[in-house]
């Protein structure tokens, strides 16, 4: 048997690399062309049930056979459980117009803008917060008068 390439995600330099997804339903591998030359190729994909490392190794194996028993750079991505992803048409013929892609994105990512009032749950209550200003490193938030900056 082998040994497998161990995965690094800081060994990035390499020739090549895989993209590992991981999600509650499966595991996603491509393999990843040169990472130093573009544009960057997916030469190789392959989706996996979650849990087979057994699967997993041997699809790093045949995907990687000249690799040794060295790093391969990697980069990962997972999906919390309680996030829904959708699918919605985008209009093509609507692109040029300078405010169709911003606002269509802000409503399908259910995104805020300054003026905007979010409903909140308190003790069973709903409360309305409006959204005052967002910049780079905070928002702030007011109930009535009161107001609140949240740094992030």
């Amino acid at each position: 048997m082998t040994a497998m390439p161990a995965i690094s995600l800081l060994a990035r330099n390499n020739r090549t690399g895989v993209l590992w997804n991981a999600t509650d339903h499966a595991v996603q591998l491509a393999r990843l062309g040169r990472l130093d030359e573009p544009p960057l190729v997916v030469d190789l994909f392959h989706e996996l049930p979650v849990g087979d490392d057994e699967a997993v190794e041997e699809w790093l194996r045949r995907a990687f056979p000249e690799r040794g028993p060295g790093y391969l750079a990697a980069f990962a991505g997972f999906h919390p459980p309680e996030r829904v992803l959708l699918r919605e048409t985008v209009n093509s013929r609507r692109l040029a117009e300078p405010s169709y892609l911003p606002t269509f994105l802000a409503e399908q990512a259910k995104l805020y803008r300054e003026g905007d009032v979010i409903q909140v749950q308190l003790s069973e209550e709903p409360i309305y917060l409006r959204l005052r200003e967002v910049t780079r490193n905070y928002l702030t938030l007011a109930l009535n008068e009161a107001e609140m900056p949240l740094k992030f």
